[in-house]
């Protein structure tokens, strides 16, 4: 009887059920640290205060013309004609840092449940993120250099790249592997794969966005300063932090880890 390869990933659901079981790890006191420090990170942009520099600008951007022309211009002007201090400094600095810590702690996750999957009892994953720190630095300028080339020429092959490289920072981090060896089989091991990626991590995102824009609803008008509704984005954001941490974990498993004769996508079956 021929054997037919099997599809590791199949439809993708079992792996997005398992995304929302992120709380559901063997180490339940790490889960509770990293959605704490996550919830902070993504805290902070929304309740550090404004300093007099961003409310300036903030108000000046209600008489800003409809054209792409006019906002450019009101925001080359904004960077002399306005004085920002150390608040307004710390502020666009955490909005800026949120999501690069967010993605560490994700990928801290991510290490977790690969050693957990794994029976690793040894794997040490926060240690093993620090030291893969150079490589996912390197890896996450050369894919914004990229981007922004992209960007500028088509938008797809960024997209494409984005979803090809999911696996690349565990590749660092639980592999092993240095940034190009991780940038090369991670190109390899989803080939095939990236549109069910590309929806797995999408209908993830949205499942998280839709009921935090309903909670928000309610404080639409009353949340005049937006803390109320930034908390609500905030509490969120740091699940599906957890939560994509949780799948791309579960990718690594059954793409890297799995034997290799159960890789072959359906989508050319052997």
């Amino acid at each position: 009887m021929e054997t037919r390869a099997v599809d590791p990933i199949g439809g993708g659901f079992p792996l997005l059920l398992d995304a929302f079981l992120f709380y559901r790890l063997h180490r339940e006191w790490a889960v509770r640290i990293l959605f704490l420090l996550a919830l902070l990170v993504n805290l902070a942009p929304a309740l550090l205060p404004m300093g007099a520099g961003l409310k300036a600008f903030n108000s000046g951007l209600y008489d800003v013309g409809p054209t792409s022309e006019d906002l450019l211009r009101y925001f080359a002007s904004a960077l002399t004609a306005f004085h920002y201090d150390w608040l307004d400094l710390l502020k666009v600095a955490s909005g800026f840092l949120a999501p690069l810590v967010s993605l560490v702690l994700a990928l801290v996750y991510g290490a977790l449940y690969v050693d957990e999957l794994e029976a690793r009892k040894d794997g040490r994953p926060v240690l093993r993120t620090l030291r893969g720190l150079p490589g996912l630095v390197l890896l996450y300028v050369v894919f914004q250099i990229f981007s922004v080339v992209s960007v500028m020429f088509l938008f797809i092959p960024a997209l494409i790249l984005f979803f090809a490289l999911t696996l690349a920072p565990l590749l660092i981090v639980s592999g092993r592997r240095r940034m190009t060896e991780a940038v090369a089989e991670s190109l390899g091991r989803t080939n095939h794969f990236k549109m069910r990626i590309a929806f797995l991590d999408l209908t993830l995102l949205i499942a998280m966005n839709l009921p935090s824009l309903l909670l928000q609803l309610p404080f639409s008008t009353l949340d005049t300063s937006g803390i109320v509704s930034s908390s609500i984005s905030a509490f969120f954001g740091a699940m599906a932090w957890m939560m994509l941490g949780r799948l791309n974990g579960r990718l690594y498993h059954v793409l890297v880890t799995q034997p290799q004769d159960v890789i072959p996508s359906s989508e050319h079956p052997g």
